[in-house]
C-alpha cells in the first residue's frame, strides 16, 4: 500500500460576505485527492487575510485570535494524521 498525502489549507470564501462585510474562514483536508471543507466558526474582513500566509495580518487582538483559531485546527489534523500513522504502522507488523 502506498503512503497516503494529506495536505491542510486555510482560505476566506470572499463571495459569501456576512452583512458585516467579513467572509468566512475555511480549512479544506486533502487526502489522496479528496476534499474536505470544514468551517472554523470564524469571519474576517477579506482585506486582513493573507492568503500565500493563510493567516490573518495585523497585530490587533481578532487578528491574533483568528490565527490562534487556524493553528489550533492544524494542530487537531496533525495530531489525527499522526494517530492514523501509528494505527498504519502498527497494522503492517
Amino acid at each position: 500500500m502506498g503512503k497516503n498525502r494529506c495536505t491542510t489549507r486555510v482560505f476566506i470564501r470572499k463571495y459569501k460576505l456576512n452583512k458585516d462585510g467579513k467572509a468566512p474562514l475555511l480549512m479544506r483536508l486533502t487526502v489522496n485527492g479528496r476534499r474536505w471543507d470544514s468551517a472554523l466558526k470564524a469571519s474576517i474582513d477579506p482585506k486582513d487575510w493573507d492568503q500565500r500566509k493563510e493567516k490573518a495580518t495585523g497585530e490587533d487582538s481578532f487578528s491574533n485570535l483568528v490565527n490562534e483559531t487556524i493553528e489550533s485546527a492544524k494542530f487537531r489534523i496533525h495530531k489525527v494524521k499522526l494517530g492514523f500513522e501509528d494505527i498504519c504502522g502498527k497494522q503492517k507488523k
